[in-house]
């Protein structure tokens, strides 16, 4: 790019959109990682403690090596892959004045919306926790009441979300923002920049604990990327799928690595590990979701149709719900089951999984019956727009 050159000058990616196979993977991809990250944030449960009993997982070595496994090796795989499909998807077909105006206009009614509702309806349960309609199910909450302000209301419907997993959009929207720098970063200094932003990414992991400057600099990182493949024509499904055996190999030996030291150290230290492990699961991420797309077994199971055609909104809904249920449906469980063994507080865990999802489930085809309220809620266009929003390439 020549010096005073517009950066937002109307200029395709030269790939001149997204290949079929990726595409697929892409698909398959956006409706499975948010049942990954439902599971990370149902492994983060804290010690449990129901009327009468106290269960503190350092006393059961199988659910505490699994949650801080889960808590410190797993949890940041799911949100960089989701960074770097809406990178790539935002620059696949080009940059230019209008195209980031239009895309704006249309990350306002996918990501603001849904940012802003999803805050209400956590602060508003957050509330009705301490009604007595709920107190009579929950005793310990009686004669409490929810301890927050104006300000704190407002704060949280915006910069701090009430809804904790919302600051995947929160941040996305800044992506969206800045993106004509990230663009003109990219054009300019192509992988250099990438090398960079993973070097400060990196040094925040190792040397800090600050996560919300980690997962500012993680968000920088992944979109920067998926701008990068977009703007320099690299097909990610083509050029990750040959380094599957590659990140394979890394991923297993820092996998077991990770569990060993979660076992024997204090789970923090695995951290070191993150800025090798993440670029490989991103690979194998990719390249699993293509082969699984173009498998027999997948057309057998599924016909032609992804599950994302079937039921559209559905993994966005999982994404944003299941962080209002966590707390309460894992007491829930663990009240009616009463676990007296390290397996059976494991088991349920995975019962507390499987609950969250089973509602969120069925709040979806209830709303089938609002299409409305479901659209507003999952960030999806109406019928009108369904066909322009499709060619400007949704997150």
């Amino acid at each position: 790019m020549t010096k005073g050159k517009d950066v937002l000058k109307d200029e395709p990616s030269r790939t001149g959109g997204v290949s079929p196979e990726t595409s697929r993977a892409i698909a398959i991809m956006r409706f499975i990682l948010p049942f990954a990250v439902m599971a990370v944030h149902v492994y983060h449960t804290q010690d449990v403690r129901i009327k009468g009993m106290f269960y503190d997982f350092a006393d059961y070595p199988i659910a505490r090596g699994v949650m801080y496994f889960v808590r410190a090796f797993v949890a940041d795989f799911s949100v960089p892959c989701f960074f770097f499909i809406s990178g790539y998807l935002f620059f696949s077909s080009g940059f230019s004045r209008d195209i980031y105006r239009r895309k704006l206009k249309s990350r306002c009614r996918s990501l603001l919306v849904p940012y802003i509702l999803w805050n209400a309806i956590m602060a508003g349960y957050m509330a009705f926790r301490y009604t007595p309609l709920f107190t009579a199910f929950a005793p310990s909450l009686a004669g409490q009441s929810l301890d927050m302000s104006v300000g704190e209301f407002f704060y949280g419907l915006t910069l701090e979300p009430h809804n904790g997993t919302l600051w995947f959009l929160r941040n996305l929207m800044v992506m969206v923002v800045i993106s004509p720098l990230i663009y003109y970063l990219v054009k300019r200094l192509r992988w250099i920049i990438i090398g960079i932003f993973w070097c400060v990414w990196a040094a925040f992991i190792v040397f800090t604990r600050n996560y919300d400057i980690i997962n500012a600099t993680q968000s920088v990182l992944f979109f920067s990327t998926g701008c990068a493949f977009a703007v320099m024509g690299k097909d990610p499904v083509a050029t990750m799928s040959r380094g599957l055996t590659a990140a394979c190999i890394i991923f297993g030996v820092l996998g077991i690595t990770g569990f060993t030291m979660c076992y024997f150290t204090h789970w923090t230290n695995i951290k070191v590990l993150k800025p090798f492990s993440v670029p490989s699961a991103l690979v194998i991420a990719f390249s699993l979701s293509w082969l699984w797309g173009k498998s027999r077994m997948r057309k057998r199971l599924l016909g032609q149709h992804a599950l994302s055609d079937r039921y559209p909104g559905l993994s966005f809904m999982i994404f944003t719900a299941h962080y209002l249920l966590i707390f309460d449906m894992v007491i829930l469980v663990f009240t009616v089951v009463r676990p007296t063994t390290d397996a059976g507080v494991a088991g349920c865990v995975i019962l507390s999984y499987v609950g969250i999802a089973l509602c969120i489930a069925l709040c979806y085809r209830l709303l089938g019956f609002w299409p409305a309220a479901q659209r507003l809620l999952t960030g999806r266009a109406g019928k009108k727009k369904k066909k322009h929003a499709a060619a400007t390439a949704a997150t």
